[in-house]
């Protein structure tokens, strides 16, 4: 029962500024006062440990709140599984690995929405929070309240099945044959088309980063003409490439069968 068991909220991180310890610092006291059964482990170091020390002195949290200090690689998962639910308040993120390791060891995940966070996990897996305290402390109660719900061997074999090496060599090769799908317009002009589409100022920076390569390439072109370069033979494409080209399914471990070098002898 979530609201009389103990219920223990972990992070792990380092403790500086972009990973969203300001707002931890905020977080934590709030979410100890509205339920008197949860306590924080948090884990990492950093210069923003003296804030937290702070905090956990301003609000006599010191049996309610431990600061694990650095956690040696090999011990993560062992840090990990003592805790019902992690928190990552980072401010800026690309992919947030925390969250996939937290996630495998069955925890209910609370992360700020930034960057590629809300494309790792599922919905029912993650519970996104704007990057403010009180989105967070809200997302917090959400997971909270949704422990009886959780069934952590069966989280456990979804995101090894999501993110094992041989899925990720399976999406790479889809996202290769998409690239390289029959019919699409290379051209400059149909890049800056679809460079314009991903916003004012970043459509204008990769427009002008295209531009310069172009600009680049023909004046290489025109110290070293083309038939005076060797060019490169094609890898013989491999069964599952012509699959998704056509639009048909990707079996599992394609990949892995692509990327095998050619046999011994082979020549």
């Amino acid at each position: 029962d979530p609201s009389r068991d103990e219920v223990v909220v972990v992070a792990l991180s380092r403790l500086v500024y972009r990973k969203g310890i300001d707002l931890l610092a905020l977080v934590v006291p709030a979410v100890c006062a509205a339920r008197a059964n949860v306590r924080f482990v948090i884990g990492g170091d950093g210069p923003k440990r003296a804030l937290l020390e702070a905090m956990i002195a301003k609000h006599r949290l010191q049996g309610r709140v431990h600061l694990a200090g650095m956690v040696p690689p090999q011990l993560v998962r062992d840090f990990l599984t003592q805790g019902h639910v992690f928190v990552n308040a980072s401010l800026t993120e690309a992919f947030c690995i925390a969250i996939v390791e937290a996630a495998s060891v069955g925890a209910r995940v609370v992360s700020t929405a930034v960057g590629g966070v809300p494309e790792v996990l599922p919905p029912d897996m993650i519970q996104l929070a704007e990057p403010s305290a009180e989105g967070l402390i809200e997302a917090i109660n959400k997971a909270i309240d949704q422990l009886p719900e959780s069934d952590t061997t069966a989280q456990h074999a979804r995101v090894r099945g999501m993110y094992s090496w041989r899925a990720v060599a399976d999406r790479t090769l889809v996202a290769y044959a998409s690239a390289c799908a029959p019919g699409r317009d290379c051209s400059l002009p149909a890049r800056l088309r679809r460079y314009a589409r991903c916003g004012r100022i970043a459509g204008l920076l990769f427009g002008a980063a295209a531009v310069a390569a172009y600009l680049w390439l023909a004046l290489l072109r025109c110290a070293r003409p083309d038939r005076d370069v060797v060019a490169a033979p094609d890898w013989p494409e491999a069964p599952a490439v012509g699959a998704l080209q056509r639009g048909g399914p990707l079996r599992a471990g394609a990949a892995s069968e692509r990327l095998k070098a050619p046999e011994a002898g082979a020549s």
